[in-house]
Parts: C-alpha cells; sequence; structure tokens
C-alpha cells in the first residue's frame, strides 16, 4: 500500500483574528489532546496545554507528550485557538458596527444565510464555517431564524453582551485582556471558476466582528478590553443604521407602518456618535492622519427594511448583483 505526502501551502506569515498580533505560521502552537495535559499559562488551569511540537504524524498533525495527534492550533501570542485555515489563507477583515438594538445580529445573521446560497451557485465560490465551535453562536441564530418551524413566528435574538460567550479572556503579565470573538468563514473557488488552477492564493479566511452596540460608545475601549481593535485591520466596515431609531424617520413612518418597533416601542439613539466614535477609532487603530483618506468601503447598512419600506411604496428590494 502506497502512503501519500501530505501536502499543504502554507503562508510564512500570518495575523491572529483574536489579538491581531502578527507571526510566523512555523512559530503556531498546538493545543494537547491528551486530557491531563491541562493549564496554560495564559488561558488559566482548566485549558488544554499549548506547546511548539517536535513530532508530527503522518497526516501532519502534531504529538503531544502523552502520544495522541492533536488537532487545534493556537495563536503564540495570545494562546487562543485559531482556525487552520489562517495557516493558509489570507485573513480578510470585516467590522460590524451599530447602535443597542440597531438589527446587527439580525442582518449578520440573514447576510451569512444567504451568502452560504448565493455565492457558491451564482459565483462559484464556497462560504462555510472555518471552525463550527467559533460559529457556534451565529450557527445557533441561524437555527432560530430560518429553522423554525413556525415560520411566520416572531423571534428574538440574543442580544450581542459586553461579556460572557462573544469574548475570551487572556492573562499577559497579571494582566487581564479582554477580546472579541470572530465569526470565521473560509471563501474558496470551487470548480469552473476562473481561479480554480489557483485556489490557494485567491481564496481568504473571512474573520467577522460583531460587537454589543455599547462596544462603540466613547470610552468602551481599553487596554484591558481592546474589543474595537480589529477597526484598525478591517478592510471594509459595516455601519448598521436603524431608522426606526431616529425620531425624523419614526415620525414620517406615521401612520405607514405597523410594526411594533415604530408603534409600541419606541427606541431612540443619536447614530450619528457611534458613526463618529466608529471613525475615530479607525484612524487611531490603523495611524491614518485626521486629513487622510482611506480606499476602503465603509458600507452604511439600513436595517428594519420591514418596518420601513412603506416609505418606499412597498417595492421589493432588487437582487444585489446582476450577470
Amino acid at each position: 500500500m502506497s502512503i501519500k505526502a501530505v501536502s499543504t501551502e502554507l503562508r510564512s506569515q500570518t495575523i491572529c483574528p483574536n489579538c491581531w498580533s502578527s507571526f510566523s505560521v512555523e512559530s503556531v502552537k498546538w493545543v494537547t489532546a491528551h486530557d491531563s495535559l491541562v493549564g496554560d499559562i495564559r488561558l488559566g488551569p482548566d485549558a488544554q496545554q499549548r506547546f511548539l511540537p517536535t513530532r508530527f504524524d503522518i497526516a501532519g498533525n502534531a504529538i503531544d507528550v502523552r502520544g495522541l495527534s492533536c488537532q487545534d492550533v493556537a495563536c503564540p501570542n495570545c494562546h487562543l485557538r485559531i482556525p487552520r485555515s489562517v495557516l493558509v489563507y489570507k485573513p480578510f477583515f470585516v467590522s460590524i458596527a451599530g447602535t443597542p438594538s440597531c438589527g446587527k445580529s439580525f442582518f449578520l445573521t440573514s447576510m451569512s444565510w444567504q451568502l452560504r446560497k448565493n455565492l457558491p451557485r451564482e459565483f462559484l465560490v464556497s462560504f462555510s464555517d472555518s471552525d463550527g465551535e467559533c460559529n457556534r453562536i451565529l450557527n445557533d441564530y441561524e437555527e432560530q431564524l430560518f429553522f423554525n418551524s413556525e415560520a411566520c413566528r416572531l423571534v428574538k435574538l440574543a442580544k450581542t453582551d459586553v461579556v460572557g460567550d462573544w469574548y475570551s479572556t487572556v492573562e499577559f503579565d497579571n494582566q487581564t485582556v479582554i477580546f472579541p470573538k470572530p465569526f470565521y468563514f473560509d471563501l474558496v473557488p470551487t470548480d469552473g471558476h476562473a481561479k480554480e488552477s489557483n485556489r490557494t492564493n485567491h481564496s481568504r479566511l473571512v474573520c467577522v466582528y460583531d460587537n454589543a452596540g455599547e462596544s462603540f460608545l466613547p470610552g468602551a475601549d481599553s487596554v484591558s478590553a481592546p474589543v474595537t481593535r480589529h477597526l484598525g485591520l478591517a478592510e471594509s466596515w459595516l455601519f448598521c443604521f436603524d431608522l426606526t431609531q431616529d425620531p425624523r424617520a419614526r415620525q414620517a413612518l406615521a401612520g405607514k407602518s405597523e410594526d411594533f418597533q415604530v408603534t409600541e416601542t419606541p427606541v431612540t439613539a443619536r447614530q450619528d456618535t457611534v458613526l463618529n466614535e466608529m471613525v475615530n477609532r479607525i484612524r487611531r487603530n490603523s495611524n491614518l492622519g485626521l486629513k487622510e483618506r482611506t480606499e476602503k468601503p465603509l458600507i452604511v447598512v439600513c436595517t428594519k427594511f420591514d418596518a420601513w419600506n412603506g416609505l418606499m411604496k412597498n417595492r421589493e428590494l432588487p437582487k444585489p448583483w446582476g450577470r
């Protein structure tokens, strides 16, 4: 029986999507597999140890000191688990911002659901989870919205919080630092795509950050909680603008919308303040001068279309692409 060699095109340098530090791929750490190998200097006594391997199995997986093959890799700086795609595909960071209750989580859930369906069918590009565990919250949201047995029933998604499952805690020399957990997707050309012969160079690891709206309020970002530092590395920014939170739009919707967010639960917010804070953080974290411009796109997403489409005479939105 012949043994096929494992061949993977690895990048020389990459960026950790958790702490945003740059590191050489050869310095990546592995997560031990044996249950007895616990206690990590960064993640605490209950976490599996991180280590630099000296032995590998035939599939290219590291072997821990107890002889078990390991599957997971981690950043050498923060020790947080990262998808193996980060070692092969160039990371592409996308930041989503907006006020509390503006519909960011609903938008992100709907967007990922549509991309899973339409990118393979319309563009011959697969869009799949890089890491199912890291995307667990988002997959949960998709199940609530699109696998609901009562399709007409209203669904309330859990609010993106400022603590808990949305964040990771790391210890750096007696300094506790909280990082937001990104959602990971592999964007890869499929058979028939114009770039299929060079898939690796044209594939991307898409890292999407969905912070709580409170994280974009002035003063919410700090050394111990750099929860929006990803803004400086992002290739694109999505600002979710909620018309139902704007008093002028609410006045225009009077008598034209029966949505409970307009008629029953008035929530207003200064969305321009959050947008200005977002822009200031982008400049600060990407070293842009006060008068410098960037070629990267800022996309304004008007959320909750079903609540305000009366202003557009209830017209359906066209497809966002054409042949």
